[in-house]
C-alpha cells in the first residue's frame, strides 16, 4: 500500500510541475518570475502540502547568483506571495478531490553544478594543457 501512495504523490507531483510550469507565464505575469525553471515538486502522501523547487539558469550560471550566500531569491518570495492565487488556479486544473498548499522554496541544485563545473575547469586550467593535447591539433 506504502508503494502505491509514493506513485500516486509522484504523479500528482508531475501534474503540478506541468501546470505551475504554465501556469507561472500565463496568470502571474510578473517580469521577476521570468526564466523561473521548477527543477522538482514533493507532494506529500496525502496530497496536500506540496513543496515546489525552483530555480533561474541565467542566475544559477552568473557568477552572482551561484555565490548568493544570504537566500534572498525575490522570485521565491513573489511565487510564495501568488501561492494562493495558483493554487486556485491549479485546482480548476487538477482532478483531484483535494489540492495541495504550495511551498516554494529555491533549488541550489543547478547553481552548486555550475560552482562544481567551475572548479574543475579552474582545477584544470592550473595543471597546464592535458598530456596528448598538443597531438590533437
Amino acid at each position: 500500500m506504502a508503494h502505491g501512495s509514493i506513485d500516486r504523490s509522484r504523479r500528482v507531483g508531475g501534474l503540478i510541475q506541468r501546470e505551475l510550469s504554465e501556469l507561472i507565464v500565463s496568470e502571474l505575469g510578473d517580469p521577476r518570475v521570468g526564466g523561473v525553471t521548477i527543477t522538482d515538486v514533493r507532494v506529500g502522501k496525502d496530497l496536500r502540502q506540496a513543496v515546489i523547487y525552483v530555480s533561474r539558469l541565467d542566475e544559477a550560471a552568473s557568477k552572482d547568483g551561484a555565490a548568493k550566500s544570504d537566500g534572498n531569491h525575490e522570485y521565491v518570495d513573489v511565487l510564495n506571495s501568488a501561492a494562493g492565487v495558483l493554487r486556485r488556479h491549479l485546482g480548476r486544473r487538477l482532478s483531484t478531490r483535494v489540492t495541495p498548499s504550495l511551498e516554494f522554496r529555491y533549488d541550489e541544485t543547478l547553481a552548486h553544478g555550475f560552482k562544481m563545473s567551475k572548479l574543475i575547469e579552474d582545477s584544470r586550467s592550473a595543471d597546464g594543457p592535458e598530456p596528448g593535447a598538443e597531438d590533437e591539433q
